[in-house]
Order: C-alpha cells, then structure tokens, then sequence
C-alpha cells in the first residue's frame, strides 16, 4: 500500500487544475457516443461543474457525430447551456481525433475549461464553430494550445462574448484556409494580437477581411488589413 506521501508525490497543482500520473479512471467509452451519454449524465447531476477527469477517452476517434435520430450534428459540449466549468484535465485524445468542430457551440455559461492547454491538439485541423455562442469567454491565447497544421478557423468564435485574442504570431499559419466570419458579430472584441501574421501569408483562400470580422469594431485591425 502505497503511503500519503507516496499518493501526494503523483500529484502536481497547477493553476488550480489538478493532474496526476497514474489517474484512476472509472468510464472507459468505446466511441463517441458512449463518451456523449457519460458527459449528459454528469450534466444532469450538476450542470455548473463538469467534472470529467475520470473518463478515459483514449479509445474515442471523434469529437463529432451526425445524429441519425435527429439527423443533425452533436458533439461532446454542444448546448450545454448552463455548464460554467469543464474539467478535463486527464484526457489524453486519440491520434484519429482531427475535427474539433462545434465542441463548445452554445454553451452559453462556459468560462473555465480547465485542461484545454494540455490536449494534444497536433492532429486536428478544423475548429469551425467550437466556441460559437460562448458568451462567457472573453479573453483566449491560441499560442496556449498544442497545435500542428491549422486548416480552418472558419466561425470559432462566432458571436460570443470574446473581448481579447492573442497568439496568431506564435503559431504556424501555412496550412491555414480560411478564417471566414472567425470573429463575426463579437460586439465586445477589442484586441485581435498577431493579425499581421495572417495578413502576410500567401496560404490563406477563401477569406475576406470584412467576413472575419463582420459587425466588429474595424478600428482593431491593423494597417496591413486595409
């Protein structure tokens, strides 16, 4: 039997999120929509805090699944309305993850996801729409995440409550397509950090200046987006 100190020694704090090295896991999902049914139970036990450091997901392949009961879209957070804080801190994502469309889309409290910074993001290529409706989030450094070669960024906060927008200097753009109406109808949005790094690059298509920021105040653009 291992001692307290023993047990304390896996442990590491950091930012008030906790993660350990030999985590004990109590659901092991098979697919997307096993992981889905989990994340609603825990949902309906106490919508404010999702606590989900306990699910394995390493055998997971998708973050997204067209529904054939409603025939629409679902994904692991979409319309988790009243859901504050989202833990997720032990999640390790399977290499065939490459969508992280709509994962957050309408999850209108959402403003702590605890973990988001320490996902292996390096395969996904597509974040169209994850945070589209997230009122609450208002401050977001895309340098902060482990990414490899973006492709679409296309709606990714579309009409939510971002105010400050940082990392497009440090992050690799060269595969990047398109940024359509990435920040459309964020009334709050005052600082976009790095704009002069999309400005220059030969990679982007179809993207117009005037849909990534559609409704927003132009006066934060940069002279290079004229």
């Amino acid at each position: 039997m291992k001692t307290l100190t023993q047990h304390i020694n896996e442990w590491k704090i950091n930012n008030n999120s906790i993660s350990n090295v030999e985590y004990e896991y109590n659901y092991f999902p098979k697919n997307f929509w096993e992981l889905r049914s989990i994340i609603k139970d825990i949902y309906e036990d106490d919508p404010l805090i999702l606590d989900l450091r306990d699910i394995d997901i390493s055998n997971v392949e998708s973050f997204i699944e067209l529904s054939s009961q409603t025939g629409k879209l679902e994904t692991l957070f979409s319309e988790l309305e009243l859901v504050k804080t989202i833990d997720i801190s032990t999640w390790k994502i399977n290499k065939n993850v490459t969508s992280c469309d709509l994962l957050f889309y309408k999850c209108e409290q959402l403003s702590k996801i605890i973990g988001l910074n320490t996902l292996d993001l390096k395969n996904v290529e597509s974040f169209f729409a994850t945070f589209q409706y997230c009122k609450k989030i208002k401050t977001f450094d895309i340098s902060k995440l482990k990414l490899g070669k973006i492709i679409s960024l296309k709606q990714m906060f579309y009409s939510s409550g971002i105010k400050e927008f940082y990392g497009f200097d440090k992050i690799d753009l060269s595969n990047l397509k398109t940024t359509e109406n990435m920040f459309a109808y964020c009334k709050n949005l005052k600082i976009v950090d790095g704009l002069d790094n999309i400005a220059v690059s030969n990679k982007i298509k179809n993207i117009s200046h005037g849909d990534m920021f559609k409704n927003c105040d132009k006066s934060i653009l940069p002279p290079s987006w004229y």
